[in-house]
C-alpha cells in the first residue's frame, strides 16, 4: 500500500510539473487565448492528474457528487419513463445486455436517451459527464 502510495504520489507530482511547465511555457497571446476559450490552468486540473493515476495504478477513481440529489430524482423520472415506454423506441436502439430478450429483457439498454428525452441535455450531470 505504501508503495502504491508513493508511485501516485510520484505520479501526481509529474502531472503538476508537466501542466506548470507548460504554463510557463507560453507566451501572453498564448495564455490569452487559452483563457478566452475557457482554458485556463485550475486546482481541478492537478486534481485530474491525480485520479488518472490513481486509476491507473488501482483500476478506480472514487468520484464526488455529479449532480444534485433533486435533479438525480428528476433523471430517475426521465429514465422510468423511458424504459416503461422502451417499445416506442426502435428496436435498434434498445437491446438487453444480458441476453436478447425484448420482451422480458434481464439488463434492459437504451442507446443514446438524450435522443429519446432531450430534457437530458440540460441537466448538470449531462455537462459533468460530457
Amino acid at each position: 500500500a505504501v508503495r502504491s502510495d508513493i508511485l501516485i504520489i510520484l505520479r501526481y507530482l509529474q502531472t503538476f510539473l508537466e501542466k506548470s511547465e507548460a504554463a510557463q511555457a507560453e507566451g501572453d497571446e498564448e495564455r490569452e487565448a487559452r483563457e478566452m476559450f475557457g482554458e485556463a490552468y485550475t486546482p481541478a486540473d492537478y486534481v485530474r492528474g491525480f485520479q488518472v493515476a490513481f486509476y491507473k495504478e488501482n483500476g478506480f477513481v472514487a468520484l464526488g457528487k455529479l449532480t444534485t440529489d433533486e435533479e438525480l430524482d428528476h433523471t430517475r423520472q426521465i429514465y422510468d419513463r423511458l424504459f416503461a415506454d422502451r417499445k416506442t423506441i426502435a428496436k435498434e436502439n434498445t437491446f438487453d445486455l444480458a441476453g436478447d430478450s425484448q420482451d422480458r429483457p434481464t439488463l434492459p439498454q437504451i442507446l443514446g436517451p438524450s435522443n429519446f428525452a432531450p430534457e437530458l441535455r440540460e441537466t448538470q450531470l449531462w455537462a459533468k459527464a460530457i
